[in-house]
């Protein structure tokens, strides 16, 4: 246990300099670094490591973790916390088990978090043992020079009294000597007085974190590492509840439905066309109301296939055959909904503008798309991993819509579609000031040229106000999207005419 207690100190202290007190930035991937490091380093000590596979994962947790130096996303800053750990928890789990379903990894999860809190007593006393038999050695050593310190310390607290006396005659008797003490005297009083109470708090209740932080990575640690932990025990098999539905009465409901889906894309085929001739001007308020709700009815059509799949009701060749072709219809109706629901946002978006959520339906909905591949392999052939599948491509297209820097896409295409309009179309400058990070500030000095005084007098002010408000930034909140933002800024010259 040496190794994961010295891990966890390492861990906790690096804690402590990298976030307390501070904004999140390049401190996130080297906390995370180290954290995969000494964990792998433990476990592979402890020889519990049945899956090495499992260690890909540390790329997307690395990517993720980069991400708070490289961009400024307040959504993602805040929900990339989140899915870090959720991650991190996956790669040490499937480490250490072989294999594990879905539902298990879920209670997996939480055992490895909170399980952890059945140890605190022992992961304490174990810290203290450690410190108190190096101690004991110290002093088994080191016997003959603790009694001379003793004695030492002894003779400074008997001599006080005594010195105070010499002292105070000598001060009395000879001027430069008084002078001398005067000084010393000056100086001692000038540091106390600089021991701010607010910086004793703060150092004492960093103290504090960094003692909670360090026994409960002890106690996780002894959560992953003592195979009678409540974390390591197997899991009964068979966890998941078989679903048995009757054949004909699941076929029914399949064909009801993609009966209502095969109208539901002639209907759409029929505004396509309109939308066509068109040339799409006429169709935004149509399509206001529908791009969530066709987002909805496609994730429910996800749920309906894996349900149908996961029937283990026994039934004749041909039921289950039925069964097949109803489910590989419903996924190409899914696909017909997601475009159709793409077409109504991409409409909605001409007339209205970008936003982070419509970016982000998109962003959903091309990965809806890509999950049709690997589900119709499924309805076609169930030896195919769905869940390990999915897995893989909702966390590719995570990391990737996280490295697509939102806010720059955001303020560039609005921006671009008020100047390719000749300034026709309105352009929401307050969404962009209260909504966007400093990733759109590059695109947003554009609009300090355009014609219209009212756009300019806004973007002026709120340069202005960012290159007053510009606060320094201590080397753990390092970004580099605050600091082109910075250089951004300072190249403006700011007229004075719009800010008064």
């Amino acid at each position: 246990m040496k190794l994961a207690i010295w891990g966890s100190l390492i861990l906790s202290i690096l804690h402590s300099i990298l976030f307390y007190n501070s904004k999140l930035g390049i401190s996130v991937v080297l906390f995370a670094i180290t954290a995969i490091f000494i964990f792998i380093k433990i476990l592979e000590n402890k020889k519990i490591i049945k899956n090495r596979k499992a260690y890909i994962l540390s790329i997307p947790i690395i990517l993720l973790s980069s991400t708070y130096f490289i961009f400024n996303n307040i959504f993602f800053n805040t929900i990339n916390i989140l899915v870090i750990i959720l991650l991190f928890s996956i790669m040490l789990i499937t480490a250490i088990f072989e294999k594990i379903e879905i539902i298990p990894i879920i209670e997996k999860i939480f055992l490895l978090c909170f399980g952890a809190f059945d140890y605190l007593d022992k992961a304490i006393k174990t810290i203290i043992n450690n410190i108190f038999k190096f101690k004991k050695i110290e002093n088994k050593e080191k016997i003959k020079e603790n009694k001379k310190i003793k004695q030492i310390i002894t003779g400074v607290i008997l001599s006080l009294p005594i010195l105070i006396i010499i002292v105070s005659l000598l001060t009395s008797a000879d001027a430069i000597f008084q002078n001398v003490f005067t000084n010393i005297s000056i100086i001692m009083r000038n540091i106390i007085f600089s021991i701010n109470i607010e910086s004793i708090t703060s150092i004492i209740l960093r103290i504090i974190l960094i003692v909670i932080i360090f026994i409960y990575l002890v106690a996780l640690m002894f959560n992953l590492i003592k195979k009678e932990s409540i974390f390591n025990k197997p899991l009964e098999e068979n966890q998941t509840k078989n679903i048995n539905i009757e054949g004909i009465i699941l076929n029914t409901i399949l064909t009801i439905l993609n009966i209502i889906y095969l109208i539901f894309t002639i209907t759409q085929t029929i505004f396509l066309i309109e939308q066509i001739r068109s040339g799409g001007t006429n169709h935004a308020e149509y399509a206001r109301m529908g791009f969530f709700q066709l987002m909805a009815v496609s994730a429910i059509n996800f749920v309906i296939i894996l349900i149908s799949n996961l029937n283990k009701k026994e039934e004749n060749k041909s039921v289950k055959n039925y069964t097949k072709i109803m489910n590989v219809l419903i996924a190409i109706f899914t696909i017909v909904i997601l475009i159709s629901s793409m077409i109504r946002m991409n409409l909605y978006e001409q007339e209205y503008g970008y936003t982070f959520l419509r970016l982000m339906v998109y962003a959903i909905e091309i990965t809806e798309l890509i999950l049709i591949i690997p589900t119709i392999a499924y309805i076609i052939n169930k030896k195919v991993k769905i869940i390990k599948i999915y897995f893989i491509i909702i966390t590719c297209a995570y990391i990737i819509v996280n490295y697509l820097n939102i806010d720059y896409l955001i303020a560039k295409r609005n921006i671009d579609q008020y100047l390719n309009n000749n300034n026709k179309r309105p352009i929401d400058c307050i969404y962009l000031i209260n909504t966007l990070s400093t990733d759109g500030i590059p695109e947003m000095t554009r609009l300090l040229n355009v014609e219209d005084e009212n756009i300019k007098k806004i973007i002026y002010k709120y340069f202005y106000e960012l290159k007053n408000n510009s606060e320094k930034r201590k080397w753990q909140e390092f970004n580099i999207s605050i600091e082109n933002a910075k250089r951004e800024i300072e190249k403006i010259k700011i007229d004075e005419k719009y800010i008064y």
